[in-house]
């Protein structure tokens, strides 16, 4: 799903030698249906205003940056290419508080296959001396086929929608719609609202039935997702449904979450469904279910009832990171306590919450399953921990420690399904294990995959793009993603945080 994963990919960046900043950009774009062989791609670009030099007009000061849009094929032909002049609203002062955001709204039509859009903007104030900043963004368009049934289309997070007696290129129906350029909501931000289509219904369920409706929002902290918001909708089912709707995130705690729409069919069996990751911070609202016996476990446990057990002689001066470490296996509301036992909790209260996690999970086995996840965090720390994040907080840190080692690892050099050697390709990793291990919650999935890839020079690890585990991110086209070269004259260390085990 396009929405999950759009990785853009920094190629250029402002000298300092021009400002103290560089000039700022983010894209967003969606892919909606317009036929079974044509896809339109709808796409804000927004400047961070204050990235940007003003210049003194006669009515007061303006910046403006010229913007270059293309779309290459998938062997580098040039298929279409646009340039644009982004002018930012005019400001009396230049004063930090006045420079606000200014963007670019553009659609354009592509037919199926394999692009590359490109975004190259440059400081027209700062004159023809000023570097440019390039962002790509690898895309697939299908046209949403008959052959797949009923499909849903990316996700739009927007900004507001109204309705509009002056439709233009832009409205859907008789609606406005701004987009939203973050998937970070503030507590100041009460509703997510959203857009997105629904094909083939009628195919289904039949035209004119009712089409049963179902939005959500899911904590994605912790072990396994905790539905924190839901709505539900009915319309007649038809060759094109729209949804144009908002959720309050009033009881929305702060942590990562996601807005999943879905069609149910009979006992809500889920018929197919979408989901939009989004980040949420509500420090005034606890996590749910959160209760005192947490603490309880911490402190009413005495010395004396911890000697001789298997957390009695681990280093003291480690416990803090033994706790924080099992993020991956806790739930939201354990991931919260741990967070402040690992900060402010005494030595006697980290190794009591220790011992009963694990008595927790296994009342015969405690001692064995914490043997193994210390392996696991031992091996983490040594091979995915660098300078900017520690091994838990890593995509692959994360995903071993929580799953086990994998039982095959592949590169970009080894992966066997790899369209062609490609030396300069981005790095990535794919994880295949037979079954998940998991420590804390029993699962039956084999065959799953887990994929890392490292999007630019700039980041300290490889992120997870796909995988097909339940409740994990996933994106069908991730070969396209992980396809694309690296432009420019520098080249990957391979040999930098390699390898699953």
């Amino acid at each position: 799903m396009m929405r999950f994963l759009l990785p853009l990919l920094v190629l250029g960046s402002v000298g300092a030698a021009h400002a103290a900043r560089p000039l700022l950009f983010t894209v967003e774009a969606s892919r909606l249906r317009v036929s079974d062989s044509q896809t339109l791609v709808e796409y804000y670009v927004t400047v961070d205003g204050t990235s940007v030099r003003y210049a003194r007009t006669p009515a007061g000061f303006e910046a403006r940056v010229a913007m270059t849009v293309t779309v290459a094929d998938s062997v580098g032909g040039i298929r279409t290419a646009k340039k644009y002049v982004l002018r930012s609203p005019t400001l009396p002062d230049t004063t930090t508080a006045t420079r606000l955001p200014f963007r670019l709204h553009e659609r354009l039509g592509l037919s199926n296959g394999r692009y590359t859009l490109a975004w190259v903007g440059a400081d027209q104030v700062r004159g023809p001396g000023a570097d440019q900043v390039r962002l790509e963004m690898p895309l697939a368009t299908t046209g949403y086929p008959a052959r797949l049934g009923m499909q849903i289309a990316d996700i739009q997070l927007l900004e507001s929608f109204q309705k509009t007696s002056t439709p233009d290129a832009f409205t859907k129906g008789d609606y406005a719609l701004e987009g939203r350029v973050t998937n970070f909501y503030p507590a100041e931000v009460e509703y997510l609202k959203f857009y997105t289509e629904i094909y083939r219904a009628d195919a289904v369920v039949g035209a004119g039935q009712p089409l049963s409706l179902r939005y959500r929002v899911r904590l994605l902290d912790g072990r396994s997702p905790v539905t924190v918001g839901e709505r539900r909708a009915q319309q007649p089912a038809a060759a094109t449904n729209v949804v144009l709707a908002q959720l309050n995130l009033a009881a929305v705690p702060s942590g990562n979450c996601e807005l999943l729409v879905e069609v149910l069919g009979k006992d809500d069996k889920v018929l197919v469904r979408i989901a939009r990751p989004f980040q949420r911070s509500n420090p005034g609202l606890p996590v749910p279910g959160a209760t005192d016996e947490l603490a309880a476990r911490a402190t009413a446990t005495s010395a004396d009832e911890l000697r001789g057990t298997f957390v009695a002689d681990l280093d003291s001066t480690r416990l803090a990171h033994y706790l924080l470490s099992l993020r991956p296996v806790t739930t939201a509301v354990e991931a919260e306590f741990v967070q402040s036992l690992a900060r402010s909790g005494t030595a006697r209260q980290q190794r009591a919450y220790l011992y009963h996690f694990w008595k927790k999970q296994s009342a015969t086995e405690a001692a064995g399953r914490w043997a193994e996840y210390l392996r696991r965090i031992e091996y983490v720390d040594g091979k995915f921990a660098n300078t900017t994040f520690r091994a838990y907080e890593t995509d692959q840190g994360r995903v071993y420690l929580q799953y086990g080692p994998p039982d095959q690892v592949f590169t970009e050099r080894t992966d066997p399904q790899r369209a062609v050697a490609n030396s300069d390709g981005r790095p990535y990793q794919i994880w295949n294990y037979y079954k998940l291990k998991n420590l804390t919650v029993p699962t039956n999935q084999t065959n799953r995959t887990f994929v890392f890839f490292q999007r630019n020079l700039g980041d300290p690890s490889p992120r997870l793009i796909h995988s097909n585990a339940i409740s994990e991110a996933s994106d069908p086209n991730w070969r396209t993603v992980v396809s694309d070269k690296f432009s420019g004259r520098a080249r990957f260390d391979r040999n930098a945080g390699s390898g699953g085990q």
